[in-house]
């Protein structure tokens, strides 16, 4: 990675946010330059690197105030309610006291290198400070006089409804909107609307992603721990009929105490209750069950597939599949082939190996009684569910 000049990587970071698959990066890297493709760690590093940063250089991976050198972003909260564009409710009873943080402003240049506008209607909304760094579609935003830093989650209203997405948007502010919902889950805080935008005001956070890159794989009662609260998310949502289905470490964040929250919903389904299924084709290829693969319809079985995907990266460092392209990787998955190393304990193994059944109605987590089979696995034996 060193190796590599800037182009090159903001290459890798390009493609991957035009295809959104990192097999297919990997192949298009082989027919663009030869020799062995970045690894998908790699791949992701970059992209993660970009959207916290907004550089493909390497940077800390660690949230520190010292390491701060940016400017300080503007009142959004007093932005968005001066502004006559827009109809929303106050955050101010989320605010606190001042602290610190840190945040990447994209210069113009750089912004039309990366095809990311940086003087538009939304940097006038945010009072030309919080800029929309990731993929066009969100950022970070630090109000002032408060200690909380913010996610804002911008689309572009002729987009959702040029890729037919208006369903999908609902959907995603239903389930952020839901009450009663465990401290596992990302909170929605405000949402917001311009002439030609959508905006979600959410809980920010670290990303589990980093936490892997850094230590390459979890011990145990990390693991164990990371997983339990992953476990009460789908808990819930599957208690509310909804499908998650799109379960990966790239969705996973943590708060500034560590905890666990499930972000972006934009893939749910709703009313998945009982028996009921659905035969949408979606997902991440890494993380796609093999039910989904196959065509054949599906429940909440595909997300317990997910999570045993994550939880196998969590405790290995790698995903339990592999391929040169999408076609074998959906191979790999179809043919279940997972090799399981000697260092994992027995617990860890079975949940493993329950949760990558291939066949749905014995996966670990899909029966009857499927809560409370998760809940009572010797895996989670030192955890109070």
């Amino acid at each position: 990675m060193d190796n590599w000049d800037t182009e090159t990587r903001f290459w890798i970071v390009r493609r991957y946010h035009a295809l959104e698959s990192v097999v297919s990066v990997q192949r298009e890297y082989r027919r663009t330059f030869g020799g062995n493709p970045p690894s998908r760690w790699t791949i992701m590093r970059l992209v993660n690197n970009f959207a916290e940063h907004g550089t493909v250089n390497r940077r800390p991976y660690h949230r520190n105030p010292s390491v701060r050198t940016e400017e300080t972003i503007a009142d959004v909260a007093a932005a968005i309610q001066n502004n006559p564009r827009v109809s929303t409710r106050s955050l101010s009873a989320q605010m606190g006291n001042p602290a610190d943080g840190w945040f990447k402003l994209l210069t113009q240049e750089e912004g039309e290198y990366y095809n990311v506008p940086c003087a538009d209607a939304t940097q006038d909304l945010l009072n030309s400070n919080a800029e929309i760094i990731t993929k066009e579609t969100a950022g970070d935003a630090q109000v002032k006089g408060t200690e909380d830093l913010y996610a804002i989650k911008v689309l572009k209203k002729d987009v959702i409804i040029q890729d037919d997405d208006v369903e999908c948007t609902m959907i995603e502010k239903r389930v952020l909107a839901l009450g009663g919902k465990p401290p596992f889950l990302v909170q929605l805080l405000s949402c917001f609307q311009t002439l030609d935008r959508l905006f979600f005001v959410m809980e920010n956070g670290g990303y589990l992603m980093f936490q892997i890159q850094q230590f390459g794989k979890f011990k145990e009662p990390v693991a164990v721990f990371y997983a339990s609260e992953i476990a009460a998310g789908l808990f819930f949502l599957h208690s509310k009929g909804i499908l998650y289905r799109d379960l990966k470490l790239d969705n996973i964040l943590l708060d500034a105490d560590g905890h666990v929250k499930i972000a972006d919903f934009g893939m749910c389904k709703e009313n998945i209750i009982g028996d009921k299924t659905t035969k949408t084709f979606c997902g991440t290829p890494d993380h796609i069950a093999p039910e989904i693969i196959l065509y054949q319809p599906y429940g909440k079985s595909v997300d317990w597939w997910a999570y045993g995907v994550l939880l196998y990266e969590m405790l290995v460092g790698q995903p339990p599949f592999d391929g040169e392209d999408e076609e074998e990787l959906f191979a790999a998955i179809t043919d279940h082939s997972v090799s399981y190393p000697k260092s994992l304990s027995k617990e860890a193994k079975e949940a493993c190996k329950g949760f990558l059944n291939e066949q749905p109605n014995k996966r670990l987590g899909c029966g009857a009684t499927g809560e409370a089979d998760v809940r009572i696995h010797p895996f989670f034996r030192r955890i109070d569910c």
